[in-house]
């Protein structure tokens, strides 16, 4: 956050825009509607949203542009993953208004829940996104939009930690009706011309070799071979055989296969609470934080341990380990049996 030129403190507007979820976009209406304001300024400068005490946030220019570019709230491609940046950017600067104004405190228990669920339900939406383009190679977006994810979830444990735990529930039913069903563009079939068989890809599958039945009899004539010149052609296709089976081997022993890549902490920094990757091929040891892994449920403890399995299969690893330093072993990946998690162990009394 920086202090810069801002625009009018954040007033209720006659129209926002629309994000499919009626409480979502009441709850942010003020924000929404301060950002899709500075949009239709089209200015190429990213806007700086105040937030209390003279201190506004200015956003990253590929989070304007975000905003900016796709007014519908849709990639080229159909996917609402523009709608999620806005509402997290809306979402962000409501936190930090309340954290620049002291204002937490005074919330009553049901708007405490209302905000924690709407900022859970974006996370969510960002978080399934991020998951999406992970299996899709998309790296660089899967970088940007973990870090806004990261900055919402922050929020999020926040407001969390001031709701009793006999309303941690509500926050996860509210959050999860919050969730838009959504449905992503699917590719066109294949055109229908034809009566040919095709494949998944819509190819035509190559029809199996027919037989006529009236077909005329081929006559084929073996002729009898010398049994000396027969020898003399074992002996020399054994010969040629023993030569390429010495070939082939000091070929592979020039060029031996080294193992998978070393990866390193910087390939994983879209999973927020890992600590450190050691690699030791075929198998990969990431430490992670205790304090983030507590705090996650079984299912957020399943998906990271994914997203990392991800990345260590196109590496070219078959297993990964991941452990904290006061539990041990917390959970495993492997190519072969996909992702453990290891429940905690009761504490002492």
């Amino acid at each position: 956050m920086t202090r810069t030129d801002t625009l009018e403190p954040p007033a209720p507007a006659s129209q926002t825009t629309p994000i499919g979820n009626e409480e979502r976009e009441k709850a942010l209406a003020p924000y929404l509607d301060q950002l899709v304001a500075a949009r239709a300024e089209r200015s190429a400068d990213p806007p700086a949203i105040p937030v209390g005490g003279g201190i506004d946030m200015v956003l990253d220019a590929w989070e304007w542009e975000a905003v900016r570019e796709y007014e519908t709230g849709l990639d080229p491609d159909g996917h609402p993953w523009p709608i999620f940046v806005l509402e997290g950017l809306a979402f962000e600067a409501k936190c930090a208004r309340r954290d620049q104004q002291s204002e937490t405190g005074d919330l009553a228990p049901d708007e405490l829940v209302l905000e924690a669920a709407v900022g859970l339900a974006i996370f969510r939406e960002l978080q399934t996104t991020v998951d999406e383009f992970l299996r899709c190679g998309r790296m660089k977006d899967v970088k940007r939009l973990s870090a806004i994810r990261n900055r919402i979830r922050q929020g999020v444990e926040r407001l969390r930690s001031l709701i009793v735990a006999d309303l941690q529930g509500a926050v996860e039913a509210k959050a999860r009706a919050m969730i838009a069903n959504r449905t992503l563009p699917q590719p066109e079939a294949p055109d229908e011309g034809g009566d040919e068989e095709r494949d998944m890809a819509g190819r035509p599958r190559p029809r199996p070799t027919q037989y006529r039945k009236d077909a005329k009899p081929v006559r084929i004539t073996v002729y009898d071979v010398p049994e000396k010149i027969s020898q003399a052609l074992g002996r020399l296709l054994a010969v040629l055989v023993v030569c390429v089976a010495i070939w082939a081997g000091l070929t592979l022993t020039r060029h031996s296969y080294d193992g998978p890549p070393e990866l390193t902490i910087e390939q994983f920094r879209h999973v927020a609470f890992v600590r450190g990757v050691e690699a030791r091929p075929p198998s990969l040891y990431v430490d992670l934080d205790t304090h983030s892994w507590k705090g996650l449920s079984l299912e957020e403890r399943t998906r990271a341990i994914r997203e990392v399995g991800i990345v260590a299969e196109k590496a070219g690893y078959s297993g990964v380990h991941f452990w904290t330093r006061d539990r041990g072993t917390v959970g495993r990946w492997s190519k072969r049996n996909g992702v453990e998690v290891i429940p905690d162990r009761p504490e002492p009394t």
